[in-house]
């Protein structure tokens, strides 16, 4: 056979013939442009192994993965199909078909990941996939009552988690217990994955106790926020990097970043910053490198990204965190420099379109600088556009407390017990301050851990 002939051949979709008669058709080749570079070479990488390994349900299922997370949503069903027919009991394979027909409705979806979580009580008892996806699903086809009791099968056997509890929560507070919803809130960790929906149900449960809430323009601005990523799915993540498309390198990036294996994920970013000039992940390299302490990677980072809209706020997270590296090591006038102009890269002055983040961290920084009637404004507008966070209302009393002011906020036994999405790393080690300092008195000790 000559190369012509095997090219072409290698074009068309390979069949295997399995058992009695079962035909498992390895899709075509992808078309060059039909989708983004890096998901293109995933795809060519998982179909050429899959040629060489026909009979392996691991290779199907990571073939259909990047189909799906490409678009082609009815070639990767029918991959997630092989990988379920080789292996019929691993729960992994009928749940990602489930998965795969998500986007048409949770009623397509909804029988392959019952079939799943069965499955999975028997066999991967541990892995909170199944009953949290099928929980999911049931919510959106009005069935609270059935995912209540698989989520509550769930922490029995597998323990508390995070997406899990806060579906209990809602559920709680749809059936009116709204006492049970903020017992169950509170003890849900701040995960970025549930910033939305967290903050969200806090606000409905709350306003009930702040009647001079705006709650109408405090809904809007939940509204406003960006969608929740996806939950770190065990299902979702088996799959080595050169094997994932631009959706799943993302995917599996935060998940590394969120476990602390800064240097993978910034590997990974770098792949896809390489591959596709995905501006998004500019930023996520920069957060790693921030995290790695690789001072002179983040700055040409963001260097290389001077137009973009998450510049001020990269300037002004990579001067507060090298400032403070600097004062652990005594040089503190350094430090107050970098902290200058971080504020400057941020802007001094608040500006409508400045997002939560942004606020943030002029807050940090303003108190690191000691600018007390600065940090008043900026804590009070923080706490205005996110009522909750306990962080903001801290740094609000501790400049009050500072410049003589009374407020009723200030009261540390209310402060206490504020439930939020985020906390600032400072806000305990501030709260430890306030309870020692009564006003006319110097803070001491800002900036010790």
């Amino acid at each position: 056979m000559n190369f012509i002939s095997k090219y072409i051949l290698f074009l068309f979709p390979a069949v295997l013939m399995v058992g009695c008669g079962r035909t498992l058709e390895i899709p075509s080749r992808l078309e060059i442009g039909r989708v983004d570079s890096l998901t293109w070479e995933a795809v060519d990488n998982t179909r050429a192994y899959l040629l060489a390994n026909p009979k392996d349900p691991s290779a199907w299922a990571n073939l259909g993965m990047v189909l799906f997370d490409g678009g082609l949503a009815i070639e990767a069903r029918k991959c997630f199909e092989n990988a379920k027919y080789l292996a019929p009991n691993n729960p992994r394979y009928v749940y990602l078909l489930g998965w795969a027909f998500l986007p048409d409705g949770p009623g397509s979806a909804l029988v392959h990941l019952q079939n799943a979580y069965r499955l999975s009580t028997r066999f991967d008892p541990d892995n909170p996939a199944p009953a949290i996806r099928l929980a999911e699903t049931l919510r959106a086809l009005g069935n609270d009552l059935e995912a209540k009791n698989i989520l509550g099968d769930l922490q029995k056997r597998a323990g508390k988690h995070p997406v899990a509890s806060l579906m209990l929560a809602e559920i709680a507070t749809s059936q009116g217990d709204d006492k049970e919803a903020l017992s169950i809130l509170s003890e849900i960790p701040d995960v970025i994955f549930l910033t939305k929906r967290k903050r969200l149900l806090e606000l409905v449960l709350r306003f009930g106790e702040n009647s001079g809430l705006d709650y109408s323009k405090k809904m809007e601005e939940v509204r406003l926020l960006p969608q929740d990523s996806d939950w770190p799915d065990p299902y979702l993540l088996e799959n080595k990097p050169e094997w994932l498309g631009l959706r799943g390198s993302f995917r599996l990036a935060e998940a590394l970043e969120g476990k602390g294996r800064l240097d993978e994920a910034a590997s990974l970013l770098q792949k896809i910053w390489d591959k596709t000039g995905d501006v998004r992940s500019q930023v996520g390299l920069v957060g790693c490198y921030i995290g790695m302490g690789k001072w002179e990677e983040a700055k040409r980072t963001i260097e290389l990204q001077a137009q973009s809209p998450h510049n001020p706020v990269l300037w002004a997270r990579y001067y507060l965190t090298y400032g403070d590296q600097l004062v652990t090591k005594g040089k503190e006038d350094q430090a107050r420099r970098h902290f200058i102009t971080g504020l400057k890269k941020l802007g001094y002055n608040y500006q409508e379109g400045d997002g939560l983040e942004a606020l943030g961290l002029r807050c940090r920084l303003l108190w690191r600088l000691e600018s007390w009637r600065e940090l008043v404004e900026a804590a009070s507008l923080y706490n205005d556009k996110n009522p909750f966070h306990r962080g903001a209302k801290v740094f609000l009393c501790l400049s009050r407390m500072r410049l003589n002011q009374t407020e009723d906020d200030c009261d540390l036994n209310i402060l206490a017990k504020i439930t939020n999405t985020e906390v600032f790393p400072e806000t305990e080690q501030i709260l430890r301050l306030i309870a020692k300092t009564v006003p006319n008195r110097s803070i001491q000790g800002k900036f010790q851990p």
